[in-house]
């Protein structure tokens, strides 16, 4: 099988991949699990997702980086001391996981304007709360817009990586990246589209806007094979790098461990002597009702749960075994 047609199946299966991610939550939205089912669901995915950003953070570094130093060897030789040339492939890795930072976060700048907000709060897009359902829905459309525009850039570029390469080891490893890739971001925005409540004309576009734009890539990319330089190639690779390498750092891995955070103090007990001044100083959402006083225990149960130094170790493994795996891979590359 010549490299063509191994591109063509990379388009077919990051097209498959990416459909599947994004419209599952779509066609199940009316079938929601169990509470107990949701928690094995997220812990699945949880590592799923840890293995996911091990993977890609390995494909950057270990052979889309790797391929953008060998196709600009010659370029830094030529342009630049010989005795100590310039590392324009780092150079170019560092521009594109910059890029995708700066575009993502000017993006939630721009979007962030447009949630209301208590006067004197900061508004962040990561912590849209809002009481009505309106405003949730609202606050849903707009990240979904945030990350249609972010994923549609950055997802052309790593696709024209992918379409101009002539290493047949990292075609094939971008491509099992890309897929998975595909799928745990997929998840994301059809989370979103059901979210926002948009109609089903709407919800088609976005999840078909997000599944075609890295094959789109890909498809430009073979197009121009055998027009492109290869310094254009080592350009291309290592940008690409840079934004899976922002992508793996950024994005998903503080998904799967995010900061630790304190636990929220609660308010003592009432006592008989003053029921009403105990009761008066907490707002009703935050006081749990008198029958849930005994011991602070309980009520952090559910908390300890989902944030235990298990699941955190078993995401550390998950995240280098994916790395792992792909970085070995990188012996045949």
């Amino acid at each position: 099988m010549n490299l063509s047609s191994i591109k063509l199946l990379a388009t077919a299966s990051i097209l498959v991949f990416g459909i599947l991610g994004s419209a599952s939550p779509v066609l199940f939205a009316n079938k929601a699990p169990s509470r107990a089912s949701k928690k094995h669901i997220d812990f699945v995915m949880k590592i799923m997702t840890s293995v996911a950003t091990g993977v890609i953070l390995s494909t950057g570094l270990m052979h889309m980086l790797a391929d953008a130093l060998d196709d600009l060897s010659d370029f830094s030789l030529k342009h630049s001391n010989p005795s100590n040339p310039y590392p324009f492939a780092i150079f170019f890795t560092l521009f594109g996981a910059l890029l995708t930072y700066v575009m993502s976060t000017e993006m939630n700048h721009l979007a962030v304007r447009r949630i209301k907000a208590p006067v004197g709060e900061s508004k962040d897009l990561a912590d849209c709360r809002p009481d009505s359902e309106e405003e949730k829905r609202r606050c849903a459309l707009i990240r979904l817009w945030v990350l249609e525009i972010a994923i549609a850039v950055h997802s052309v570029v790593i696709g024209l990586a992918l379409g101009v390469s002539t290493n047949r080891s990292t075609v094939t490893t971008l491509t099992f990246a890309l897929s998975i890739h595909q799928a745990l971001e997929g998840l994301a925005v059809g989370s979103l589209v059901v979210e926002s409540g948009v109609p089903a004309s709407k919800a088609l576009f976005f999840v078909a806007t997000f599944a075609t734009t890295t094959p789109l890539g890909v498809l430009l990319g073979l197009g121009m094979e055998g027009e492109v330089s290869k310094v254009l190639q080592g350009v291309l690779s290592a940008v690409g790098a840079g934004i899976l390498i922002e992508s793996g750092f950024v994005e998903m891995l503080p998904s799967v461990l995010p900061p630790a955070k304190a636990p929220e103090v609660l308010p003592a007990p009432p006592t008989e002597a003053e029921p009403l001044k105990v009761h008066t100083a907490v707002t009703p959402a935050k006081l749990p009702s008198v029958t849930s006083y005994g011991t602070l225990e309980d009520h952090f149960k559910e908390e300890e749960r989902e944030d235990t130094g298990y699941l955190r170790a078993v995401c550390y493994a998950g995240v280098f075994l994916g790395a792992g795996a792909q970085a070995f891979m990188a012996i045949w590359a």
